[in-house]
């Protein structure tokens, strides 16, 4: 006699194995996801970063992006009042903690500022400075998860890198 179907006990080995597989692949698939988000934090102020740069030269007064906390930073231009008085106005807040999960920028209390030339104050920026082999300045910001960090590059002639 031909019997057609599973047996209960068939069914259940393989039910058994496929949430063996499940439960392995979740923590895979959780550090794969905070990877993404820390490359995608890292493009968000890669784009923000070129984009005060432009408005630096284009509005030819000092832009800054200023690390407020260590998962937060805002965009402040320069601007001159009627009187003549300099102030700093916010332009754009960005909180990766919103945006992306467990995201940390290690650079709080810091800040980088274009010049109206489009190139690192180097008077006014505050980041730790580093030299490459070519001797030339640049200002390495991190952001990091659990599972790794990412670096963009900024360098004293305004270039900015993701390498």
């Amino acid at each position: 006699m031909k019997k057609n179907g599973f047996t209960l006990i068939e069914l259940f080995v393989v039910l058994t194995i496929a949430a063996l597989f499940f439960i392995l692949a979740i923590p895979n698939y959780i550090a794969d996801q905070h990877k993404m988000d820390a490359q995608l934090a890292r493009q968000q102020l890669f784009l923000d970063l070129r984009q005060i740069r432009l408005q630096a030269v284009k509005l030819q007064y000092p832009a800054t992006l200023y690390f407020n906390t260590n998962h937060s930073y805002e965009i402040l231009e320069d601007t001159e009042s009627q009187n003549g008085a300099w102030a700093q106005t916010i332009i754009k807040t960005v909180d990766f903690n919103s945006i992306y999960s467990q995201i940390t920028v290690v650079q709080a209390g810091k800040q980088i500022v274009f010049s109206p030339s489009g190139m690192v104050d180097l008077g006014d920026t505050t980041l730790k400075q580093e030299k490459d082999p070519n001797g030339f300045i640049y200002y390495p910001i991190t952001v990091q998860v659990q599972e790794g960090s990412y670096t963009l590059w900024v360098y004293s002639n305004g270039t900015i890198s993701l390498r």
